[in-house]
């Protein structure tokens, strides 16, 4: 009774559905562009180093300011014509000193006031008599002319900050795009890795029927049939832990181009295989390196002349800066004065000594500039060094795969051979057993060879991607 049981059990767990809806390698990749965190953040460190190169030069601009206040004033000083107040008092025999402490309200109360006097105490009462209140306004500007050579000089590091932000966005991209493809191709390469297993898992069935046909015949012991469904379990076992594997690809790739795991998982569409554009590309790899026209020696490169012009631009700081000033200032005392004043004219300044801070970041920009011209070194050397070992790789791939394909054809032709000598009775299961396992671990071989190709085409296209 549990055999037919067990049958379909097996049938079930082969053929039920691990995923959702398929994606192409592309659709993937632009998925991978539109939602992954590594992109956002890719854009993100761009427009940072953008804004950083644009605050660079924001010193050679007009500069321009405004500001506007109220205020309210008062003071204790004590009035000394306070206590003529009320009193009739002849002008004339006032000192002109003390008679500017008079306030405008006292002018009607002390009377008698003659006209000399009258203009003379209008003429000083700006300067005698605080404001209660004042409004003021004012406008300034200034343009740098010279600074040591570097206004024009900021610009030209400008440019080479924003250049170095797109190759380093671009190197996000390659980063991203090589990702995905080996995410892609290692769930190709599990979810093959499953369809052998199953089918060995079908071919144990089979092997188990045979067992049961030939024990009914006399033929065999129930020795045989309990180690077929021995093997089977053990597939089954395997099978299993592949299953895991590959939910865990599956879930790793949709992580990759930013899905979430809480919707339905995208299944890569294809199958792999065997690819045959290597040489080809091996061989305008080999070009590139020559000619050092790689993505990442470009970057290395300008981040080199970057250092270059700040080394320049620390060496202007020990030169004078020249600067044309201006503003307009409006001031208003309410019922004491109004007025508005204007500036015009240039200035010219000059830091002799700093503390040594001008001479320290000439030093840091030629460090970095020294450090740039020996990480290009090492690049050129890490990249031959890995363009060498990839040809290798290539070679050697070619003559393995075209090897374990001819080794799957016979592994097979043994196997099917194997199972018909096992019905006659010429072959012990055991034996048999041997066969089935050289063709499957025959066909696993091929596949890893498949994958390992897969593998080395992503790592030549990412280093030839621009």
């Amino acid at each position: 009774m549990k055999t037919p049981f067990f049958s379909i059990f097996i049938v079930f767990l082969i053929i039920i559905p691990v995923s959702g809806f398929a994606i192409t390698l592309e659709e993937a990749l632009q998925e991978a562009m539109l939602h992954s965190q590594e992109m956002k953040m890719a854009e993100y460190d761009v427009d940072s180093a953008k804004a950083q190169a644009n605050e660079l030069v924001s010193f050679t601009l007009p500069q321009i300011s405004l500001r506007a206040g109220h205020a309210i004033m008062g003071a204790d000083k004590e009035n000394p014509f306070d206590n003529l107040i009320g009193e009739s008092v002849d002008f004339s025999s006032i000192d002109s000193d003390k008679a500017a402490l008079l306030s405008p309200g006292d002018y009607v109360v002390l009377g008698y006031i003659n006209d000399t006097y009258t203009d003379m105490l209008h003429e000083l009462h700006p300067y005698f008599e605080l404001p209660e209140e004042q409004d003021t306004a004012a406008l300034t500007l200034s343009q740098v002319i010279f600074s040591g050579g570097n206004v024009w000089r900021s610009w030209g590091l400008r440019k080479n900050l924003i250049t170095q932000a797109d190759l380093a966005k671009r190197m996000a991209v390659i980063d991203i795009r090589k990702n995905v493809k080996s995410a892609f191709h290692k769930v190709l390469f599990q979810d093959s890795y499953l369809k052998i297993l199953k089918d060995r898992v079908a071919q144990c069935e089979e092997e188990l029927n045979d067992a049961r046909d030939l024990l009914n015949a006399g033929l065999v012991t129930s020795l045989d049939l309990r180690n077929a469904k021995l093997k089977i379990n053990i597939a089954l076992n395997g099978l299993k832990e592949a299953e895991v594997s590959f939910r865990d690809s599956l879930i790793d790739f949709n992580t990759v181009i930013g899905r979430s795991v809480d919707k339905p998982l995208l299944m890569p569409k294809g199958m792999l295989d065997r690819g045959w554009k290597l040489v080809e590309k091996i061989k305008t790899l080999e070009k590139k390196l020559s000619e050092e026209s790689l993505l990442s020696f470009e970057l290395i490169k300008r981040k080199k002349e970057g250092f270059k012009m700040k080394a320049k631009m620390a060496a202007g700081e020990y030169l004078p800066k020249l600067a044309l000033l201006g503003g307009m200032e409006y001031t208003n005392n309410y019922d004491i004065e109004e007025y508005t004043s204007w500036t015009a004219g240039a200035q010219l300044s000059w830091d002799l000594f700093k503390g040594g801070a001008k001479r320290s970041r000439r030093v840091d920009a030629l460090s970095a500039m020294h450090k740039a011209d020996e990480e290009l070194t090492k690049v050129r050397k890490e990249t031959g060094s890995l363009v060498s070992k990839l040809t290798e790789q290539a070679k050697t791939l070619n003559y393995r795969i075209d090897l374990q394909q001819e080794a799957v054809s016979i592994a097979a032709e043994n196997y099917n051979d194997a199972r018909s000598q096992y019905r006659a009775g010429t072959l012990t299961q055991t034996q048999m057993g041997e066969f089935h396992l050289a063709y499957s671990e025959a066909r696993f071989g091929l596949l890893q060879l498949y994958f390992m190709e897969r593998e080395l085409e992503i790592a030549i296209e990412a280093l030839l991607e621009e």
